[in-house]
């Protein structure tokens, strides 16, 4: 059974609808710890603007990303309401699917992701790319995808 399950947020609602899966999951599985996991990405600029930008301006505004990453997680962690189960959060910086494969790989026990999709297919996907297959491909664990419209089922 799943026993430690990593959560990726994203600060969007959609990331969220995942949340009454967690909720599920804990109540009818052995879940002992939950990891959120917020991934900030570093700052991008484009080539001829990266001159003009002071990097201690560059690196404030990354800090206050990371700040707010952190306020965010706390509010998803003190808005669990699970007796028994350890409720942890982390904030990371990186491209999501390059952090989350260096988490797992980092022996953190992770037995699950649980995690958001658009849903996207197609030409759509194709050109936006897909952090959820990135992860996908990279992950050693199962990862449940969860759409926003479909709801855990009734304990």
């Amino acid at each position: 059974m799943y026993t430690k399950i990593l959560v990726p947020l994203d600060g969007s609602e959609l990331a969220e609808c995942v949340l009454p899966y967690v909720e599920w999951f804990a109540k009818v599985s052995n879940v002992r710890e939950i990891v959120f996991i917020r991934i900030v990405e570093p700052l991008h600029v484009r080539d001829n603007l990266e001159r003009q930008f002071d990097p201690d301006e560059r690196h404030h505004i990354e800090q206050d990303g990371i700040n707010m990453a952190r306020s965010y997680c706390d509010q998803v962690t003190s808005q669990c309401n699970l007796s028994d189960i350890t409720v942890k959060s982390e904030v990371l910086t990186g491209k999501p699917a390059e952090v989350i494969a260096d988490y797992l790989a980092k022996d953190k026990e992770i037995d699950l992701i649980i995690m958001a999709t658009h849903g996207d297919s197609g030409f759509r996907r194709w050109v936006r790319g897909s952090t959820v297959d990135r992860i996908l491909s990279a992950s050693t664990v199962p990862v449940l995808l969860v759409r926003p419209q479909f709801h855990p089922p009734k304990t």
